[in-house]
């Protein structure tokens, strides 16, 4: 059975792993990276390190022009929800980032 954390940990990489595959459908192409964390409370050390991490990560490749997906590259934009280190931030924010 999986623990709460892991329980939003995984959730928080499929939906990464979903949005980062679909580009953005608007004029200029965007690629939306979902970061679903606890940016408050106990655990905000490790929410806010894996937020800057996806945001270094998105700087690294804008920097080199974007993303590429098909004939176009792409700007990586992160968007991220604080899951404040509750089973019900974690889902708030995958429903969050569903919609």
């Amino acid at each position: 059975m999986l623990t709460t954390q892991t329980r939003n940990r995984v959730m928080s990489i499929v939906i990464t792993a979903a949005v980062m595959s679909s580009p953005a459908f608007a004029q200029d192409c965007e690629v939306k990276l979902g970061a679903v964390g606890p940016l408050s409370g106990a655990a905000a050390a490790w929410g806010l390190a894996a937020k800057d991490g996806a945001e270094f990560a998105a700087a690294l490749v804008n920097k080199e022009g974007g993303l590429p997906l098909g004939d176009e590259k792409c700007q990586v934009k992160v968007v991220s929800f604080d899951s404040q280190y509750t089973a019900a931030g974690g889902s708030a924010g995958a429903n969050f980032l569903e919609s």
